[in-house]
């Protein structure tokens, strides 16, 4: 249908006559050109109605009744008198009820929504309003510290809209996605000062209000879903949310138990998807459902988490996944670029832990079983079999093969990289230079990681020697860089600074317990002991308090320098640890005399 400013289309004509030739007009008498008179205008005259004016509810009940314009003459109006009608007066104006004292609903400042405004850039689905009400005080302000402080420094090294954009905006219209906002803001704002539990004063009250609002978000997502509401792109965003509460508060179980149900999510949605396509095909699928980049990105980090400490997932989910991550890279070209090389790495990494995870022979539902018996709440307990390199794997000879070959793409893929960081080094700003020693030394554990699951003796590791020394001198840059300065001042320099993504904290700690050159292993513990630093589940003081305990097992009656032998070399074979209330119960194995001897502790930090 044309709209009204466009011009209307000429009527078709019926026929279309051709003009004669000369020869036949010159053979018959030409008839006399009557003048074509012009159509004259017609004015079409439309529908008439009375000017509108405006209402008025002043006047008095018989005209109201009649419906006629009243005067409003007192104590009679005229027209009634003229009509010979009697005029029935005027409704009695009501007295103004007194205003009432009531909860004022706070606007966040002008500064505040410009700051807003400049963090949503509008994208087709949403966007931010700039007239967003709080219902408290508290409320206004932890949204204020999320925006202002956590999303700026949670994605990590790696930047993502993710945060800082995509979540405020859905928070707009989604009351979890908003309470958990909130809440995650005044968890962070009552961390501001590095304390013992209990809180007290002015910390204490944002605590106990981050609880309530983090109650109140859980409380809509299920009314959400009892109320039939399902949506795939929400789900995995308060999966998100709640993962970096719980991981802020220090819950590392029930952080992960969430982990494990977005995890499930997104992979059976990935499953669906593979079921009517190829997977190459479905590696762009989160376009149809509208799953931006930055959630698979996020859950790609996420899954890197849960494959290093605690995974409930059985076999022929990791089985299938590393077929389809393997799939997947090999229908990627080769890469020219950082953000190429990373998209890469990234895959890749992700292919060789669910290998890893695949080869291990543990019983999932008697580790359940064990756990469901925690002593502390909130707990997250390992035991031998699920600490990844704390068993040897004996498989078959093609699972070896299937180990060298993909330590053999690591290799690759860190010499086609060498270019390119070399460049950034060079003349790269410095967030791309910290990203790229991340994936450097990302690399370098990863292929120590999947060396180390076929070893029969600790002493198969002192051959990692320069990729230990390499990996402290790559963390020694990075470090400082991730945790940094705070940018407000909403936190002090021993304020928890957390970060989502999987980064460095994983790879410090294998250098710190595995390698037995002291100087090198020293070096990782002080970096760790450095920062009150936590990587989603992975806490830098409580895995650095482990490596320290550690250590002083192997170095008991031994001389400084001296080199620690096989017999007198120990293995983490159980860990039950609580990040909130900074404690952990810690057991590890010696091969002495032929036999195992094991020792455990209690650690508090």
């Amino acid at each position: 249908m044309s709209s009204s400013n466009e011009e209307p289309e000429p009527a078709p004509r019926a026929f279309h006559v051709q003009p004669s030739s000369p020869d036949a007009s010159s053979s018959s008498p030409r008839s006399p050109r009557r003048p074509v008179p012009k159509p004259l205008p017609v004015r079409v005259r439309g529908r008439t109605g009375r000017a509108g004016q405006p209402k008025t509810r002043s006047g008095c009940h018989t005209c109201k009744a009649r419906r006629v314009k009243c005067d409003e003459g007192k104590p009679f109006c005229q027209r009634c008198i003229r009509y010979g009608t009697a005029c029935e007066g005027y409704a009695k104006k009501e007295p103004k009820p007194a205003k009432v004292a009531t909860t004022r609903i706070l606007l966040p400042k002008a500064l505040f929504l410009q700051q807003l405004a400049k963090l949503s850039s509008p994208t087709p689905n949403i966007r931010i309003k700039s007239y967003a009400r709080f219902s408290d005080p508290l409320a206004a302000q932890s949204f204020r510290m999320y925006l202002d402080e956590t999303a700026r420094q949670i994605h990590g090294a790696f930047k993502s809209s993710l945060w800082d954009r995509l979540i405020p905006q859905i928070s707009e219209h989604v009351p979890f996605v908003r309470h958990a906002i909130i809440a995650i803001g005044s968890l962070q704002k009552s961390r501001s000062q590095q304390q013992k539990s209990p809180f007290s004063g002015d910390d204490y009250v944002q605590y106990q209000y981050a609880l309530k609002q983090y109650d109140r978000s859980l409380r809509s997502m299920r009314e959400a879903i009892a109320a039939g509401y399902h949506d795939l792109r929400k789900a995995l965003i308060a999966c998100l949310l709640v993962y970096c509460f719980e991981g802020i508060l220090g819950n590392q179980a029930s952080a992960i138990a969430h982990a494990e149900s977005g995890l499930m999510l997104l992979y059976h949605w990935k499953h669906s998807k593979t079921m009517a396509k190829p997977w190459k095909l479905a590696r762009t699928a989160w376009e149809e459902d509208y799953l931006e980049r930055e959630i698979t990105e996020a859950f790609t980090a996420l899954d890197l988490q849960v494959l290093c400490f605690i995974d409930s997932r059985s076999q022929e989910i990791h089985r299938q996944t590393v077929q389809a991550e393997s799939a997947l890279l090999g229908t990627m070209s080769r890469f020219t670029d950082f953000a190429g090389a990373k998209e890469f790495w990234q895959h890749m990494i992700n292919r060789n832990y669910h290998f890893s995870k695949s080869l291990q022979h543990y019983d999932l539902t008697a580790a359940h079983e064990e756990r469901e018996g925690d002593s502390w709440e909130g707990e997250a307990k390992m035991t031998k079999d699920e600490l990844l390199g704390s068993s040897t794997i004996n498989g078959p000879v093609t699972v070896k093969q299937e180990q060298m070959q993909y330590r053999q793409q690591i290799h690759q893929w860190m010499e086609a990289t060498s270019k390119i960081f070399t460049e950034i080094k060079a003349w790269g700003n410095q967030e791309e230079q910290v990203g790229a020693a991340i994936l450097q030394m990302q690399a370098y554990t990863n292929d120590i990681m999947l060396a180390g699951a076929f070893f029969t003796s600790d002493i198969e590791y002192d051959v990692f020697h320069p990729e230990f020394t390499k990996m402290v001198e790559l963390g020694e840059f990075i470090y400082p860089n991730l945790v940094g300065r705070p940018s407000a001042n909403y936190l002090s320099l021993t304020s928890l600074r957390f970060h989502f993504d999987f980064g460095i904290v994983a790879a410090l700690f294998l250098v710190a317990s595995r390698c037995r050159f002291d100087t090198i292993r020293q070096r990782a513990i002080a970096l760790l002991l450095s920062a009150n630093y936590r990587e989603g589940i992975w806490d830098a003081l409580a895995v650095a308090n482990i490596a320290v305990w550690l250590r002083s097992i192997e170095r008991e009656d031994i001389g400084e320098d001296d080199f620690v032998r096989e017999e007198k070399r120990a293995f983490l074979t159980a860990i039950s640890i609580d990040l909130h209330r900074k404690k952990a119960v810690v057991s590890c194995s010696q091969r002495i005399n032929g036999g195992l001897v094991t020792r455990s502790s209690s650690l508090t930090w």
